[in-house]
């Protein structure tokens, strides 16, 4: 990595340090709901996810969409750097900033479904619509890097907001889950690994698309 995009990296992190301590914050205090009552589990979960959608679209907002409305990238590319490195300067801080705090939720979200009541059984369930969220992301990320249009962020946006409840019937029609998820353990059939791993394939191609594609602009 050039030092140029090095700094791009850490200036982007930088700007959305708000937005991550933010969605910490949001998600400690959606775990603390989930253990007191049925109702409390619900509104927890729902206000969870909430978080990583804010976090998602907030990130991308301010780092990539934003920059475009203030005329910063301009200046970014006026300065000895390529529209790649840009891109890759800006998919390596995007994904630091949402997977950091994405992590650390994730784990709180185990720990606290181990630590408590709350059935081990749901676990691979979470752990794949969690995983949803990062495919989420990069869908959101790669079409704001590809293109300007406000109409194409907002359907992606607004297929990626539809999709959870999608995902959500899928995850609970699942043999696996109507047999173990309301059990103590956690239970990792290879229907949900492969649901998992289908996730995070597209979102990584989704990535490598949107890069592919702006070399071949650079090339031309």
């Amino acid at each position: 990595m050039s030092p140029i995009v090095r700094t791009l990296v850490l200036k982007d992190l930088y700007l959305a340090r708000g937005i991550v301590f933010a969605s910490l914050v949001g998600g400690v205090l959606s775990l603390a709901l989930m253990p007191w009552s049925i109702v409390a589990f619900f509104v927890g979960v729902t206000s969870f996810m909430v978080v990583l959608i804010v976090l998602n679209v907030a990130l991308v907002g301010v780092s990539v969409t934003g920059e475009r409305k203030e005329k910063i990238a301009l200046f970014v590319l006026s300065l000895p750097i390529s529209t790649t490195q840009y891109m890759v300067a800006k998919v390596v801080s995007s994904l630091i900033a949402f997977l950091v705090p994405w992590a650390l939720l994730s784990v709180g979200c185990l720990v606290l479904f181990d630590s408590t009541p709350i059935p081990n059984g749901l676990i691979p369930v979470s752990v794949a619509l969690m995983v949803y969220m990062v495919f989420y992301f990069c869908v959101l990320l790669a079409v704001a890097l590809l293109t300007s249009s406000a109409l194409w962020s907002g359907v992606v946006i607004v297929a990626g907001n539809v999709g959870i409840n999608f995902v959500i019937q899928i995850l609970l029609r699942l043999p696996s889950y109507t047999a173990n998820g309301k059990g103590e353990t956690a239970v990792w059939t290879a229907g949900i690994v492969a649901f998992i791993a289908l996730q995070l394939v597209l979102g990584a191609v989704a990535i490598a698309i949107s890069l592919f594609i702006q070399r071949k602009r650079d090339f031309v």
